[in-house]
């Protein structure tokens, strides 16, 4: 009995990935960050011109396949119902990392006034470009599956219009080509 599950431990080791495996930093060429950590969070960032959107969550993975289940963060805004005059709550996804009362705001005075700008009008806000659900790990990159397939097809960029690949690398990867 000792024997057979020794046997199917060994058979199943190859086919499984340890944390050590793939948890570090990633990025793609569409402007995507991907922290992976050790104690099964991640951190995803896009940035493009002047829009930022950041994800944290959770993340499990299964053979060589990692899922990713985001954790969102919300505000809690009062207000007062118009026809009721009752004073209210409402919930609104945060802009940074922490759950409030009230929502982040930047004053900026414009001809003697205050005027208040909340952080997603300035383009900062949480979850607006989602992470993908799940990712294929395979020698330091990992990809992305639709329709059940891994997504390899080189894409054009959009300003150069050269052809770039579409999945995630390892940074240090990255550093190393330059």
């Amino acid at each position: 009995m000792k024997i057979l599950i020794l046997f199917l431990l060994i058979a199943l080791l190859p086919t499984t990935l340890s944390a050590q495996d793939f948890c570090g930093k990633y990025v793609d060429l569409s402007g995507c960050h991907l922290q992976i950590n050790t104690d099964s969070t991640f951190n995803f960032n896009w940035a493009f011109d002047l829009e930022h959107s950041w994800t944290n969550g959770k993340w499990r993975a299964s053979h060589d396949t990692i899922y990713f289940t985001p954790i969102l963060i919300y505000d809690t805004i009062p207000y007062t119902d118009a026809h009721t005059h009752l004073m209210m709550d409402s919930l609104i996804l945060s802009t940074d990392d922490k759950a409030n009362r009230n929502f982040d705001s930047f004053i900026i005075y414009a001809s003697g006034n205050v005027v208040y700008y909340s952080a997603e009008m300035m383009g900062q806000t949480q979850n607006r470009y989602p992470i993908t659900k799940k990712l294929y790990y395979k020698k330091d990159r990992l990809y992305s599956i639709r329709n059940g397939k891994l997504y390899k097809k080189k894409e054009r960029e959009l300003w150069t219009k050269k052809k770039c690949h579409p999945w995630y690398v390892r940074l240090r990867e990255l550093n190393s080509t330059r």
